[in-house]
């Protein structure tokens, strides 16, 4: 096989150009100065041209690659020499990834592969058309390769405290940035709890059954009715639930006047049948006068006798 020293130079000038747009446009995410890059790439055509064609040790061979790595990445990107090692790292398996897919590709060609190995610098002798189809799947491979591999550095986790019901969990939480859900009223960020971690919010079935019990107990009155169907509130059950909201409610007051020391917020109710225009007025009026200083309430109800009140 005959080999050519300008076809060496050429084809690493291309290698080496590629290799540093990449490391710029993804990598460093730099603005990507063109004659800068081309004189760089220029540096690797040259080197390793002269690497190839003279006889030399293994390890001189190694220095000299590295020297010219270095000269390029600072020629090309002069305002991140203080980081060469990263840059010079980088270089390296791009250059892995495009050698090993180009070789890849044209073997599944099933085409001959003329292809030469000296001082660690390869000569390919293939067809120029497959040469650039193969460079063009190689650069997007390294491409990707990057922005997964910067997605998952770039990960962001959050601690956060959640509360429901006096009780309170930390847990650990990834930002998603393709996953920006809004709550439609107040327009925070919705976040997605995993029921395993969550679980401990709640009271478990056996114990809130067992503390029913104990309730009705001292009391001295049955709330729920037990069937074979299931439980329903007895008629002493529906008294004593309404003795236990104005409880509640003027517990709420107390708070309120006393403990936060803020005035009491003023409460604005809605019933209406389930329109979706009623809907959106509503949620347009929470928008607009917001929830510090007010309490909404939306009842909707499908019948006069069915009704359902929701609380903002």
């Amino acid at each position: 096989m005959e080999i050519y020293a300008d076809v060496i130079f050429f084809v690493n000038f291309i290698f080496s150009y590629v290799l540093l747009y990449i490391l710029g446009k993804f990598v460093n995410t730099v603005k990507i100065k063109k004659l800068r890059l081309a004189v760089a790439a220029v540096i690797g055509g040259i080197s390793s041209a002269i690497i190839f064609c003279i006889e030399m040790p293994m390890w001189i061979s190694y220095v000299l690659r590295c020297v010219a790595m270095f000269l390029m990445i600072t020629t090309a990107y002069f305002e991140k020499r203080k980081n060469i090692l990263n840059q010079m790292l980088w270089f390296v398996m791009l250059g892995g990834i495009m050698m090993f897919v180009m070789i890849m590709l044209v073997s599944l060609t099933g085409k001959t592969i003329g292809m030469a190995i000296n001082n660690g610098i390869v000569y390919f002798d293939i067809n120029s058309k497959v040469f650039a189809v193969s460079l063009g799947i190689s650069c997007i491979m390294m491409i990707f390769f990057v922005k997964m591999f910067k997605n998952r550095k770039n990960k962001k986790y959050y601690i956060l405290n959640v509360t429901h019901n006096d009780r309170t969990i930390t847990v650990s939480a990834l930002f998603d940035s393709g996953n920006l859900l809004k709550e439609p009223i107040t327009g925070k960020y919705v976040s997605i709890l995993e029921w395993e971690a969550a679980k401990e919010l709640f009271i478990s079935q056996p114990s809130l059954t067992k503390s029913i019990k104990e309730l009705e107990k001292e009391m001295h009155v049955r709330i729920f009715d037990r069937t074979n169907k299931g439980i329903v509130v007895s008629k002493d059950g529906e008294e004593f639930l309404a003795y236990a909201r104005q409880v509640l409610e003027q517990a709420e007051l107390l708070e309120e006047k006393y403990m936060n020391k803020s005035a009491r917020k003023q409460e604005f109710c809605v019933s209406t049948q389930h329109y979706s225009f009623a809907v959106n007025a509503f949620v347009d009026l929470i928008k607009e006068y917001g929830m510090k200083n007010m309490i909404f309430l939306y009842a909707k109800h499908r019948h006069m006798k069915s009704l359902k009140m929701w609380q903002v």
